[in-house]
């Protein structure tokens, strides 16, 4: 188990983690103390320009407090992003996430204890 206090320590690999030309996902359990207002990372996996996914506490591109998973077409220096969203976080409580990238349908879904909140195509 890998314990974080939110403003200190990451944990990294010096190798990919993930085989992301292919469907994937990624869970974690999260427990924010409070809803900041900007962006806050919980997993992802970077490449040389951007990231092939992110999972996040997501404020600055919604302007509201959300959970967000974030697929990139490609590690180049203007990728399309895909945005799967919740509709609401909670502060103070332990919350489930699981994004999934289906390559086949090149979909990105986001649950939220164990609820689809979300599926974006792209």
């Amino acid at each position: 188990m890998l314990n974080l206090d939110g403003t200190t320590g990451t944990a990294t690999s010096s190798t990919p983690v993930l085989n992301t030309a292919g469907g994937f996902s990624v869970s974690t359990w999260v427990k924010l103390p409070s809803l900041p207002t900007h962006n806050m990372t919980i997993a992802a996996q970077e490449g040389t320009q951007n990231s092939a996914f992110l999972l996040q506490y997501n404020y600055a591109h919604t302007g509201a407090p959300t959970w967000a998973m974030t697929t990139t077409s490609g590690d180049t220096a203007g990728p399309t992003f895909t945005f799967a969203y919740s509709t609401s976080v909670t502060a103070n409580q332990w919350t489930h996430l699981v994004g999934v990238y289906n390559a086949a349908a090149k979909t990105t879904q986001l649950y939220v204890n164990g609820t689809l909140a979300d599926s974006a195509s792209g």
